[in-house]
């Protein structure tokens, strides 16, 4: 990474006025991108709980953290495996054997 760095400091100033705008043209497209899909989520979910009787109506503000949140707990749950709390086996001990 230091020596790509070191590349691109070597590069002219309007190579690296490119690369910064494609740099955050990438990162605002994926963020519209997770934008949309969670908004095309919410709508689906919407019309099925318009079938319901009764209806929330979140916040754009609450429903975005609410998104958030659950891609963090995705990602944690990912790498670090399930919480204590729901695993089954957290009252298991191990004990070596003799050989």
């Amino acid at each position: 990474m230091k020596r790509h760095l070191e590349n691109l400091r070597a590069k002219p100033d309007k190579m690296k006025r490119q690369i910064a705008f494609l740099t955050s043209a990438g990162i605002t497209a994926v963020i519209a991108l997770f934008w949309i899909v969670s908004i095309s989520i919410q709508s689906s979910s919407a019309v099925v709980s318009a079938q319901a009787p009764s209806v929330q109506v979140n916040s754009p503000v609450s429903a975005l953290t609410a998104n958030v949140f659950d891609v963090f707990s995705g990602i944690k749950s990912y790498f670090f495996g399930p919480s204590k709390s729901s695993n089954p086996a957290a009252g298991l001990e191990v004990v070596p054997g003799v050989r």
